[in-house]
Parts: C-alpha cells; sequence; structure tokens
C-alpha cells in the first residue's frame, strides 16, 4: 500500500491511496517483496520530481483570483506596488506561463530580461518579491507551482550610486520662516520629528500629549486615496519626545486655527 498524487481537473493535486498485490506472505521473502515494490515507489517519487507541465492556472488566471481575494485587504501602497510589477513586468513576461512553469531556470531568465532593459537590482528584487509572493499563495491555496529561490539567482550587480542630497539645518529653518501656514508647520514637525508626510498630515489633537510633552504616531494618511491607515511598520508606531519649540508652535497653531480646518494636526 502506498499513496501518490493525482492531478485534480482544477489544477491541484489530491492525495490518494493505492494498494498494490505482490503475491502471498507464505510464498516469498520480506526482501523479494520490496524487490517488486520498488518499480511502484521510484515511479511515485519520479513524478514528484517531475511536475507535469502546463497545468492548472497561468500566472495571469491566478492574479485575477489573487486580486478579489488577497489584494482587497492590503494596504493602499501596498497593492500599487504590486500591481505596478504585474503591469510593467510580471503579466507581459510571465502572464501566459502556467504556475508550474515558472522555474528557477525561468525566473533567472525574466532577471536577465529586466536587467537587459536597464531596471536596477533593488527593482529586480521588488518584483521578484512580489512574483514570491504570488506563488507562496498560489501553493498553500493547493495549486501546482513551480519554485524559486532568490540564493539561486544571479541578479543584476549593483551600480554607482550618487550621494543623495539633504537639506542643511540652515535651508530648513528658511522654509519653515518663509512658508505660509499651515505649511510652515507642517514641515517644522516633520523635520523636527523626522516623520514621513502622511505620518505629518495624519497627526489628530490627541496624538499631541502636552502633559508628557510626547506626539504619538499611530496612523499615516495614504498618498493616493487621502484615506488615514496603519502606520508602515510597527517601529513607525511611537511616541516621540515634543521639544519645547515645537510645543510652542503647536499651541499656537491650535489655538489660532479651528481644529477641522487644520491642515497640519487633523482632528
Amino acid at each position: 500500500m502506498f499513496r501518490k498524487d493525482a492531478l485534480q481537473t482544477n489544477g491541484t493535486f489530491k492525495r490518494e491511496q493505492c494498494w498494490q498485490p505482490l503475491g502471498l506472505t507464505s510464498e516469498q521473502s520480506e526482501r523479494s517483496a520490496w524487490k517488486q515494490f520498488q518499480p511502484f515507489l521510484d515511479s511515485v517519487n519520479d513524478a514528484a520530481v517531475r511536475m507535469p507541465p502546463r497545468t492548472g492556472l497561468t500566472l495571469g488566471e491566478f492574479v485575477t483570483e489573487w486580486r478579489a481575494t488577497v489584494a482587497v485587504n492590503l494596504k493602499g501602497s501596498t497593492t500599487r506596488a504590486a500591481e505596478s510589477h504585474l503591469r510593467a513586468h510580471l503579466i507581459p513576461k510571465l502572464g501566459t506561463l502556467h504556475l508550474p512553469e515558472i522555474t528557477t531556470k525561468v525566473v533567472q531568465g525574466f532577471v536577465a530580461h529586466l536587467a537587459g532593459g536597464g531596471r536596477s537590482r533593488k527593482t529586480a528584487e521588488n518584483v521578484l518579491l512580489t512574483l514570491s509572493s504570488l506563488l507562496k499563495t498560489a501553493r498553500s491555496w493547493g495549486y501546482a507551482c513551480g519554485d524559486f529561490r532568490f540564493a539561486d539567482l544571479t541578479l543584476p550587480r549593483e551600480g554607482v550610486k550618487a550621494e543623495p542630497r539633504s537639506f542643511t539645518d540652515e535651508e530648513v529653518q528658511k522654509m519653515i520662516a518663509n512658508a505660509l501656514e499651515p505649511l510652515s508647520t507642517i514641515v517644522a514637525v516633520t523635520a523636527v520629528l523626522g516623520l514621513r508626510i502622511g505620518e505629518t498630515l495624519a497627526l489628530r489633537t490627541f496624538d499631541v500629549d502636552f502633559a508628557k510633552h510626547v506626539i504619538r504616531v499611530r496612523q499615516t494618511v495614504d498618498a493616493a486615496t487621502r484615506v488615514p491607515c496603519g502606520v508602515k511598520s510597527k517601529a513607525s508606531s511611537a511616541d516621540l519626545p515634543m521639544s519645547r519649540e515645537l510645543e510652542t508652535r503647536l499651541r499656537t497653531h491650535l489655538q489660532g486655527h479651528d481644529h477641522k480646518k487644520s491642515a497640519a494636526v487633523r482632528q
């Protein structure tokens, strides 16, 4: 008695129990029975290694399911990044391939395609992370899938990166001094606390604790929809110390503006 994976009509595999008579135990030794059984065992193991090609869904078909059941639960920025990778790279190049066909060799060719198009190593890594996440989800749903590991791929070499320019303290002070409200307060909060712009715009009056001299960062504003949502990571959720200068500015700002109309500190 043994088990083997049988391909179903929906492209998934189901493990079935099989029974193969080998004769009476009184007529042969255990060693002889194992010798007869070995061909059946070999056939099952060979089938597991050589997964049948072109079975189940294509990547493009699976993405349709993923959009309906997974993408709707992700953060807007995460979904937009994934959709950008799908639209620009994954679907045009791999969309017609069936999931089991997306092997390490195929993915390596895809990496070469990205590099040939002038894409950086970082871009290639981000696109591959999206592909890996899709295949992981498909596999967890029971679909037959190919597999690849980042360690088995040769990625494009890093180019020479230009040193990013940062504003000096003097330049930031000039911007704060010359900007009109509420932009002046927005720049001050962002610069002093080192926040992302979405985190600054998502601050509410009760996030500013004057008694404890802290500002609580708990949410951000989505860049596309302008809808408040969770911060990017757990580390982004923090209580940050509020300096005396920033406290004075925020008190003045709140006293001079109606809370419902404030753009810098939202109710």
